[in-house]
């Protein structure tokens, strides 16, 4: 494995700024940096650089968490139609 660039894009306490462009959000080079409380640059490198975790989600849970939302979707629509009809 290679190793992790110890650069504030990198690290745990990082969260990097996005603008709005015209079809997604697009990084900026800059980020809040929650250990220092201030902007940085995502390029520096500090010594309170913690390694951010990779999070994988299965694509099982995705789908679990879809079926739940679109079933109460569903029991939604039902009530509402149900409203409607009285």
């Amino acid at each position: 494995m290679g190793r992790v660039k110890e650069t504030c894009s990198g690290c745990k306490f990082c969260d990097r700024y996005y603008i709005r462009g015209v079809k997604k959000f697009n990084k900026i080079n800059f980020g809040w940096c929650c250990q220092n409380h201030k902007t940085v640059d995502v390029h520096e490198n500090c010594k309170k650089f913690e390694c951010r975790t990779k999070s994988v989600k299965s694509k099982r849970l995705l789908r679990y968490y879809l079926s739940d939302i679109l079933t109460e979707i569903s029991e939604k629509r039902r009530m509402i139609e149900e409203e409607k009809d009285v």
